[in-house]
């Protein structure tokens, strides 16, 4: 959503009978005021939305993209960040909520030592057994489909394979 849109949707959701000139102007007052406080340090805290505020980056080594033989000197700097409030965090897909709360109730347990289930070692092999299982998802996925589709993305939440061409759906499902 741009700027243009966040108007529109503002003016849509508003009760008071503003212009999408006065509503524009409302929004660049609160940048500006964001903006402002950000630069003298301070923070901006809208109580479940969440905060603006800066952080420390300290310096440090980077790689040349152009030449990554070469090494730079990247200088420290303030960055503004904005962290999500409660409110915000529990807008969530409620049914996501779900599947997340029962895979870590379940397999995450194993690296939080306030849970009574604490066990390091069997984290470590749910782990393991949980990477074993996407490589062998996404051999068969390799099999079954060959050419017809790509591999995206693979991390420990999933895998995200492309079919090549939108035709292929029928074939599949």
């Amino acid at each position: 959503m741009n700027k243009a849109e966040l108007v529109s949707k503002m003016a849509e959701k508003s009760e008071l009978e503003l212009t999408k000139k006065q509503i524009e102007d409302a929004l660049n007052a609160f940048m500006g005021s964001v903006e402002e406080a950000l630069v003298n340090g301070e923070k901006v805290q809208l109580v479940g939305f969440g905060t603006f505020e800066t952080r420390e980056r300290a310096a440090r080594q980077g790689r040349n993209p152009r030449d990554p033989q070469q090494v730079i000197n990247i200088p420290a700097s303030k960055a503004p960040v904005f962290k999500a409030g409660k409110v915000l965090k529990a807008n969530k897909d409620q049914r996501q909520l779900a599947y997340k709360l029962v895979i870590n109730g379940v397999f995450g347990c194993g690296k939080d030592a306030y849970n009574p289930l604490y066990d390091p070692l069997m984290s470590n092999n749910v782990c393991i057994n949980g990477q074993l299982l996407l490589l062998d998802l996404i051999e068969k996925i390799e099999l079954t489909f060959g050419e017809d589709c790509e591999l995206i993305q693979s991390n420990t939440d999933g895998v995200i394979f492309k079919l090549k061409d939108d035709s292929l759906i029928d074939k599949y499902i």
